[in-house]
């Protein structure tokens, strides 16, 4: 594609990820997002980088660090970057294309079926029947003798084959059936500055729901979420989307990968080690948001002694060594 394009949400000026950079960074964050929607949502190496955004290399591995640290960059292996999300707000969108040429060859089949029937030869002489009389075999009773026989067997096959259950199907219209348990999503969400307004919020919950997805994962999602913001001290401010927009932009899928790993192993099967986290965050400055509230937050896991150890004071600085 000699141009490609990619989705940029206008809530994007709510996201405190992004608002929290200098302002030069989130242009630059943007020029990331370009390359990777160049590149098949995979960014290029850092070399690479520098020479498309005309920086130095020293620079460019610089951005890709303080886009990782904010969250806005996901290392997918060693060495390789993508956006966080990437897959799930770049999603493929629905064309008609396939469906319409299925159609056309179709409808050519057909016509081409008819035309043989048509053709000089085809058409089958007279046959005797029981009362003397001569009937006539013509194209059209050809056709229609066929439809027949075809929709018997159809008919046939379907009576005698056992009835396929969709799973999924099964599944969602049972979770449609049951009592909407929005109100705890409402109460579990986190209440911002501004206009939140319930009933297209509600809508879109329930259809969720009804498409397959588990009502507990939103709520949990949406308690994740709340627990996040609390800690950056963000709840009650405008940094907080609407809960319909978030609904809408599937950033409920941010938290969905915790919740599922809650479910299968508890409520520590997602968290780092805590002192992974130190010893990665004294080395190269990032602290990974699987080991919970950095140093400078409240709530961190990291105690004054562990992080003294690796030479960082209790808020997270290096600790200056002074010669003796």
């Amino acid at each position: 594609m000699s141009n490609p394009w990619f989705r940029m949400y206008g809530d994007v000026i709510n996201d405190p990820k992004v608002m929290r950079l200098p302002e030069a960074m989130r242009w630059r964050w943007v020029a990331f997002l370009c390359l990777a929607s160049r590149n098949k949502g995979r960014l290029p190496p850092v070399a690479d980088i520098a020479f498309a955004l005309r920086m130095s290399d020293d620079d460019a591995g610089a951005s890709v660090r303080q886009l990782c640290a904010a969250g806005l960059l996901d290392e997918t292996e060693p060495g390789a970057y993508a956006p966080h999300n990437w897959e799930g707000r770049q999603y493929k969108s629905d064309s008609s294309t396939v469906r319409v040429r299925e159609h056309r060859e179709r409808l050519k089949r057909e016509a081409e079926e008819a035309a043989a029937f048509d053709a000089p030869g085809n058409v089958a002489g007279n046959v005797s029947g029981n009362g003397g009389g001569n009937v006539s075999v013509t194209p059209q009773n050809r056709t229609e003798q066929s439809r027949t026989e075809q929709s018997s067997r159809s008919v046939d096959r379907s009576a005698s084959e056992p009835k396929q259950i969709d799973l999924e199907e099964a599944i969602a219209a049972k979770r449609s059936s049951e009592p909407s348990r929005f109100d705890e999503f409402w109460q579990a969400y986190p209440r911002r500055d501004g206009p939140n307004p319930r009933k297209p919020a509600e809508t879109r919950f329930n259809s969720l729901v009804k498409t397959g997805l588990d009502p507990a994962m939103l709520i949990a999602a949406a308690r994740k979420l709340a627990n996040d913001e609390q800690a950056r001290g963000n709840v009650g401010t405008r940094f907080i989307p609407q809960a319909c927009t978030w609904l809408n932009q599937q950033r409920w899928s941010d938290h969905a990968a915790v919740f599922a790993l809650q479910t299968i192993g508890g409520e520590a099967a997602h968290e780092m080690p805590i002192e992974d986290a130190v010893r990665m965050f004294a080395k190269n400055g990032f602290w990974s948001r699987h080991a919970g509230p950095s140093p400078d937050l409240p709530g961190c896991r990291a105690s004054a002694e562990l992080l003294a150890k690796y030479g960082l004071a209790p808020d997270g600085r290096r600790l200056e060594v002074v010669a003796a």
